[in-house]
């Protein structure tokens, strides 16, 4: 083993079963964005140790560290686990049905305390902080979401994150659809606390990142919006959705991060105003068809224009890409990518204290990662040549987090 080295539209209040704090805890932007913030220190996962280690095809949401530091990531029907330094230490689950077993693992949430959630199509499987097998959630058949959502004439759909926070305690985000399926149109998303007595909703927003056709096809893009979500130590989760909780206007964009206490259901928020902040306008590159294709399936083809109509018609009344892109906490800080690059095409992250609000920005060379311990982590954009995929490690500049 080697580790290489390289020399909404309008502001919404949020649906919350206690009432929330005061949102007076954040700030404009007041120093200039941090740049030069993150060190490659070295990459691991592609060679020098044995053949069941080297990574293959791991997903970009499948990595995550561990309260030991270790790094965790989901590469074929595996969670792989290296050390802090690269050397492999473990392989959890491999091909199978039975517990901790997976078919096509995708994506990894940990805990605050140390458990964490794998994902494995519409099935969650819970593991302890020791990385035992705690139990599975099939998210497709539990009755207690069909239940709460047929309220409201809705079905549950995929979800969009897992966070198992204790032997009986679990955040679900997941998406829905309207009972009637000719009513495509109309999609929300629920967020969910659960414990060991109750199933609550913490959450419930309309979905916004979606174009649908009365023909059936759709359209959807992450830009558009998304339901974000990180957990803080002590049983507490912060979240926003990326475009109901946000606001652009002349005067810049503010947004709105939610702090919930799931121990007594109290939420405060974090209200941040960056003036300085330029709308990305929406993008959209109509789908097409060959000539000779459109000729032998005209009909797919007259759904196909449909579709590039509604999608565009929706893209000129929203305007612009959703200012935040992506959110994570590294113990009690908080990251907010946003949609803003220089000419680097960095990414600008606001960095937040849970306890204090807004600290600083910085400029992230890096658009995506699990940030633990002063260090971001990713797969490596092994699509774009012939190398294999790794997980590259940097260290975050310690004045991102406040510090000398």
């Amino acid at each position: 083993m080697t580790i290489r080295m390289r020399p909404v539209v309008g502001l919404l209040l949020l649906i919350v079963t206690a009432c929330g704090g005061r949102g007076d805890r954040g700030a404009g932007v007041r120093d200039e964005a941090l740049s030069d913030v993150l060190t490659l220190e070295g990459t691991f996962g592609a060679e020098d140790i044995a053949e069941e280690y080297i990574l293959a095809r791991p997903s970009p949401e499948g990595v995550g560290v561990d309260i030991e530091g270790n790094v965790l990531v989901v590469d074929e029907a595996y969670v792989k686990v290296f050390g802090a330094d690269g050397r492999p230490m473990q392989l959890l689950g491999g091909s199978g049905e039975g517990p901790g077993e997976f078919a096509r693992p995708r994506i990894i949430w940990m805990g605050a305390d140390g458990y964490f959630t794998v994902l494995d199509g519409w099935t969650a499987h819970h593991f302890r902080p020791d990385h035992s097998f705690l139990d599975r959630t099939d998210l497709m058949f539990l009755d207690s979401f069909r239940n709460i959502m047929e309220v409201d004439n809705l079905l549950p759909q995929e979800p969009e994150a897992v966070y198992c926070l204790g032997e009986l305690e679990r955040v679900y985000a997941l998406d829905s659809r309207d009972v009637d399926r000719e009513n495509r149109s109309r999609k929300e998303i629920y967020l969910f606390y659960q414990d060991a007595d109750s199933l609550q909703v913490i959450a419930h927003y309309p979905q916004s990142n979606f174009v649908s056709s009365p023909l059936g096809n759709t359209v959807s893009s992450g830009v558009w919006g998304s339901l974000e979500i990180a957990p803080l130590p002590g049983k507490r989760i912060v979240y926003l959705h990326t475009h109901h909780d946000t606001e652009i206007s002349e005067a810049g964009v503010t947004y709105r991060l939610t702090l919930l206490d799931l121990k007594t259901m109290r939420s405060t928020h974090i209200d941040h105003h960056d003036p300085a902040y330029l709308p990305v306008e929406c993008s959209w590159e109509p789908m097409s068809y060959p000539e000779e294709y459109r000729e032998q399936q005209p009909e797919q083809w007259r759904r196909m224009q449909v579709m590039n109509q509604l999608v565009e018609e929706f893209i000129a009344e929203r305007k612009f890409d959703c200012p935040v892109q992506r959110l994570y906490t590294d113990d009690e800080f908080i990251f907010v990518f946003t949609n803003a690059r220089n000419d680097s095409s960095d990414v600008k992250v606001d960095v937040f204290r849970a306890d204090r609000g807004y600290l600083r920005s910085a400029w992230f060379s890096v658009g995506f990662g699990c940030i633990c311990d002063g260090y971001l982590y990713k797969v490596s954009n092994y699509f774009s040549g012939e190398e294999f995929p790794q997980i590259e490690k940097y260290r975050i500049d310690p004045r991102v987090y406040g510090r000398r």
